[in-house]
């Protein structure tokens, strides 16, 4: 059950990083 939580956790954050990456390079192209 702890590592379920650690992977979501994981998982969260590193959608949340690829999210912004995407935003910051749409921004430099627009």
């Amino acid at each position: 059950m702890f590592s379920t939580l650690v992977r979501g956790r994981i998982v969260k954050l590193h959608w949340f990083l690829f999210s912004t990456l995407e935003h910051l390079n749409n921004m430099t192209v627009v």
